[in-house]
């Protein structure tokens, strides 16, 4: 029995490449995955044992390949799981901003709503979208700016901090802290 694990990237662009034009060549379809046409050609024969392809042979050269409803039903479960896999990051994401905007709101004042995210690309855009959908007023700045807004929110990565930087210490009335 075929099971996702058994199919990989190229066999999935195969199987699409067939769904859309069945007459294509093996030649063709190496020339558009950038792959050998032998290893097309192994990969054709090990997709159609495995239940997933029919061949018709049209000519003593020429092949029409058909996908089975057993191979449809694979390509359909690598694509929802390759869809999943996308998504993993942007879920994480999303969990660790509902964590620290939790804690955030409790440190901040009780009618503060400007969110202040410190990060770049496409982590802290999404915090920034999120931080709308909270009804908040989100302003993001580089990492590299200066002093941080007390309390704020830090995306490095894909890792969502709260940043609660402590005051600096007040020098004494004899002048402590000075040289």
């Amino acid at each position: 029995m075929t099971t996702i694990d058994d199919f990989d990237r190229k066999d999935h662009e195969i199987i699409k490449l067939i769904v859309k034009a069945p007459d294509l060549s093996q030649a063709k379809v190496a020339d558009r995955l950038k792959i050998a046409v032998g290893t097309v050609n192994r990969r054709l024969k090990k997709l159609e044992k495995q239940g997933l392809l029919k061949t018709n042979a049209l000519s003593r050269k020429k092949n029409r390949y058909s996908v089975t409803d057993k191979g449809l039903k694979i390509l359909e479960k690598f694509a929802a799981e390759s869809l999943r896999q996308t998504f993993l990051p942007f879920r994480q994401i999303c969990d660790q901003f509902h964590v620290v905007i939790s804690e955030w709101r409790k440190l901040a004042q009780t009618e503060a709503n400007e969110l202040v995210i410190y990060g770049e690309g496409d982590a802290a855009e999404i915090c920034r979208l999120l931080a709308f959908e909270q009804g908040l007023n989100p302003v993001i700045r580089s990492t590299s700016s200066g002093k941080r807004t007390n309390p704020s929110i830090e995306v490095f990565g894909l890792e969502v901090r709260l940043v609660q930087e402590a005051p600096a210490s007040q020098p004494n009335a004899k002048g402590a802290g000075r040289k």
